[in-house]
Formats: structure tokens, C-alpha cells, sequence
């Protein structure tokens, strides 16, 4: 059995992961075409409710350095990104990240209503 830290550690960033997702798909249908629909959907549970996921999401907002590396190894191309205040301003040379992807603070937590407003150009 996993130590309850170890577990706390690893589900935090994945609920908000989830989280982030379903915001990043709340936004006008005039914005975006629904996406393409999933064979069966997916529910999240976490502190605030469920989220149900019927599609596959066409807005993709990484948070934390790891998920934007997860999110291209599988040829997921992030709206947006958080960045990390230690790494250089210019990003690290292996990540490969879209010209028009919004680089994000955290310095005051997340910025939701800013996360919400991105879309792909």
C-alpha cells in the first residue's frame, strides 16, 4: 500500500489536471465547435462535485512543468501553460510548445477567468 503522502502528492496535481480541463471547456459555443465525442464518458470525482467528460477536450491548459511535458509526449498542444519562476524565461529546450500558447502565472494561484478566455487561434 501507497503512503497516504505519497497519494495526496500524486492526487492533488492530477484533480487539478481535471479540474483545469473542465474549465478550460467552459466557454461560448461560438468559440468552439463541440469536440469529438468519447466512446464512453469519463467522471472525475473530487472535492467540489463530479465532472463528466463527453468529449475529448479541444482546450488544453497545463499546470506545472511535468503535465505540459505529458500533454506533448501525447500530442496534446496546450492554450495555455503555467510557468515555473525558476526555470528561464525562455522555457527548457525540450519542450516544443505552440507559438500562440499563453504563458501563465501562478504567483497568485491560478488564474481561472484568464484560463477560461483562451482558445486556439
Amino acid at each position: 500500500m501507497l503512503p497516504p503522502q505519497f497519494v495526496r502528492r500524486l492526487l492533488a496535481p492530477l484533480l487539478g489536471l481535471a479540474l483545469l480541463v473542465g474549465a478550460a471547456g467552459c466557454g461560448s459555443q461560438e468559440q468552439d465547435s463541440a469536440g469529438t465525442p468519447l466512446d464512453e464518458p469519463v467522471k472525475v470525482e473530487h472535492r467540489f462535485g463530479t465532472t463528466k467528460v463527453d468529449e475529448v477536450p479541444k482546450r488544453v491548459v497545463t499546470v506545472d512543468m511535468p503535465w505540459t511535458d505529458v500533454m506533448l509526449s501525447m500530442g496534446v498542444e496546450p492554450v495555455g501553460h503555467t510557468v515555473d519562476p525558476l526555470m528561464p524565461k525562455s522555457g527548457v529546450p525540450w519542450q516544443d510548445l505552440p507559438a500562440d500558447a499563453k504563458p501563465l502565472s501562478t504567483a497568485d494561484g491560478l488564474p481561472m477567468e484568464q484560463i477560461a478566455k483562451l482558445s486556439r487561434t
